[in-house]
């Protein structure tokens, strides 16, 4: 259990954090803040100990509408831990089948992804008022984010390493180049390149239609630490189709079995590929017990079917090359 702050502990903390901004608080705001602050379980993962409606939830804003089309803001609760505020995309930008959803994607890859041995953004739905434009407020839900750079931490997306650079061969390239001219060890550099490797195929493996550079990333730190970032923004997987496709090439083609054949003769992508990837049991990943309002908000079938089939290619792939070694012999 955390130790209860003072008031004078906790407008240091809020310093700390906001800087300057804290001066733009009335004391009569920040004395409320801490009297929420009060009020509110001391712990560090709020979003999974109880359902948090933002609608009537006390909360300090940290950036503005700065973070894309459908991030509205940073915010952060009692926790001291900075949150992002997205909206769902509007149905008149993706196309779903009839048990996809931005919703169900948000509660179930994080897991899928983290059973692959890869990490992820955390997602939980809350509510929060929407203005229409025409003067009215209306009450809808919304996707929640904890941030996931630790202290001194930057978020460099590919963007600024590679472009708009679609060829997956290409950023890789880029990539190691990126890192060379930095000066980071060849371990790793090798690591980081292993990560890119496995988070671009799970971006096919799971059908992602939208893969901007944007939404792939690097994370550097202070001391010289260097890593992929966790993998975020699932709003195009698994049957959600971005209506003007995105998508990163092997060889000019799209498809799964085309990236497989390519990083194949690495032998650390074929094991993985038969351990994790074959062999992911979403059955067990989605009776995981998580504490969290999220639970049950998604069709279990659907994605176990989608991940079937998508698991079906990586063994046909993978026996096609065994066979043909056969014929060789």
């Amino acid at each position: 259990m955390e130790k209860t702050l003072t008031y004078e502990q906790f407008i240091q903390k809020l310093y700390e954090i906001l800087g300057e901004k804290i001066n733009h608080y009335q004391f009569e705001t920040r004395e409320n803040l801490y009297k929420s602050y009060l009020k509110s379980p001391k712990s560090s993962n709020l979003f999974e100990d109880r359902d948090i409606d933002l609608t009537n939830e006390p909360k300090i804003i940290m950036d503005g509408n700065s973070n894309g089309s459908f991030c509205y803001f940073w915010f952060m609760l009692s926790d001291f831990k900075k949150y992002l505020l997205k909206r769902a995309v509007p149905s008149r930008l993706v196309q779903t089948t009839k048990n996809s959803s931005v919703i169900g994607n948000s509660m179930v890859l994080p897991k899928i992804v983290r059973a692959l041995n890869c990490e992820s953004a955390e997602y939980y739905t809350t509510f929060f008022y929407e203005d229409d434009d025409s003067g009215s407020m209306d009450k809808e839900t919304f996707l929640v984010t904890p941030s996931f750079l630790g202290e001194g931490e930057e978020i460099i997306n590919f963007s600024q390493i590679a472009g708009n650079e679609l060829e997956i061969t290409k950023i890789e390239q880029e990539l190691k180049r990126y890192l060379e001219l930095r000066k980071y060890s060849q371990s790793q550099i090798d690591g980081v390149i292993k990560q890119f490797i496995k988070t671009t195929f799970i971006s096919k493996f799971l059908e992602n239609t939208d893969e901007s550079p944007d939404n792939l990333s690097i994370i550097i730190g202070a001391n010289k630490s260097i890593r992929m970032s966790p993998m975020y923004d699932y709003d195009y997987y698994c049957g959600c189709k971005r209506k003007a496709y995105i998508e990163r090439t092997v060889n000019g083609k799209t498809n799964l079995e085309s990236f497989i054949n390519y990083y194949k003769e690495r032998p650390w992508f074929e094991s993985w590929l038969e351990t994790k990837v074959s062999k992911l049991n979403v059955d067990n990943v989605l009776k995981e017990t998580v504490k969290s309002p999220n639970k049950g908000s998604y069709d279990s079938q659907y994605y176990k079917d989608f991940i079937g089939k998508r698991k079906q290619i990586v063994r046909d792939s993978l026996s096609q090359d065994r066979g043909e070694e056969m014929n060789k012999i």
